[in-house]
């Protein structure tokens, strides 16, 4: 059996991204952002508007967006993983912990229905110029990310929210559910919904592989929550498992201007405040789990006077840990 990635993210931030600009349509090109936003944009069953206005539409789980996507037209829905996801907890992904882990609320669809974020022509212009800067910051072979981040570019807003990104055949990538391809599942929880504030909050996610299914699962691992999956079909060289993780975080920000802070905007040396990702941990097809090998581990902050990471190692209370982020500022090219 192919040795199978899990990674287990605890994120206060993965990033604070700001990039400034609108793109100037052809007639053609705004055709077509109307065609995708028909598309994109199923027949609801129900619909919810949350606290800070976004709208969820909940949508026939089997004509959700994933299944216009070419290489799913034959994809059979699947409504849960084969394995049961408490293995992640009791192998030493999640613990008790001081730090909120609370979720946002329940958005409520009827049981067979989807939330599904309703769409805008400016949610795809903006996602456009921003996947531009964002694909261009990411390793070549990154194919899944999920995690928190504020993104005022891509969202219109300051909140901060699950996100999601994938890379598939076609080399191409996408936020959330900006485009076919991830498969929401629960009906409560939906990839982009804004997550509540804190000092420290931590999210407990695990990406696990189906090896019976091969599909991808994005998993919250405390909350016993299956957002969805990537299916397998969508890459080109992850059907048998996964040989690399990453985790850490990423700031982007406008050519020419100060640099946005990452995580919590201050210094892996500040402990009570900074940002960490804890309990990394990697698992093979049976769901054994263990700490990643520190020396085989790369250790990258390309700007060290604006952003760091710190390594603690294993932990006894944490597991693997490590601190990261800054105050971004005066940064360089």
């Amino acid at each position: 059996m192919g040795f199978m990635a899990s990674l287990a993210l605890l994120f206060l931030g993965l990033g604070y991204s700001y990039v400034e600009g609108m793109t100037n349509l052809s007639k053609e090109e705004d055709l077509e952002l109307e065609e995708q936003v028909n598309m994109l944009n199923k027949p609801p069953i129900k619909t919810v508007k949350d606290e800070v206005g976004d709208i969820f539409d909940c949508v026939d789980i089997e004509k959700q967006p994933a299944f216009d996507h070419l290489l799913l037209k034959n994809h059979k829905l699947q409504t849960k993983p084969s394995f049961n996801p408490v293995l992640l907890t009791n192998n030493g992904v999640a613990s008790t912990s001081t730090h909120s882990r609370t979720l946002p609320k329940r958005v409520g669809c009827p049981q067979g229905t989807v939330p599904i974020r309703r769409t805008r022509k400016e949610d795809l212009i903006r996602a456009k110029t921003f996947s531009e800067s964002y694909f261009a910051t990411i390793s070549p072979l990154t194919t899944e990310k999920p995690g928190q981040h504020v993104s005022p570019q891509l969202f219109g807003d300051n909140n901060t929210r699950l996100f999601s990104y994938y890379k598939g055949k076609d080399n191409k990538g996408c936020f959330n559910i900006l485009c076919f391809g991830f498969v929401q599942v629960d009906k409560d929880h939906p990839i982009g919904q804004v997550l509540p504030h804190g000092d420290q909050v931590e999210m407990p996610l695990a990406i696990a592989q189906d090896v019976r299914s091969r599909n991808w699962w994005l998993l919250n691992v405390d909350k016993a929550i299956q957002y969805g999956y990537w299916p397998y079909l969508l890459f080109s060289h992850m059907e048998e498992g996964g040989s690399q993780g990453a985790w850490g975080g990423v700031a982007i920000g406008d050519a020419g201007q100060p640099s946005p802070p990452m995580g919590s905007g201050t210094f892996p040396n500040d402990v009570a405040h900074a940002s960490y990702i804890k309990r990394l941990a990697v698992t093979d097809a049976d769901y054994r789990f263990g700490s990643p090998d520190r020396d085989t581990i790369q250790r990258y902050a390309d700007v060290p006077k604006c952003y760091g990471v710190t390594d603690y190692g294993v932990r006894k209370e944490g597991g693997y840990t490590f601190m990261y982020g800054g105050p971004g500022g005066q940064c360089g090219d």
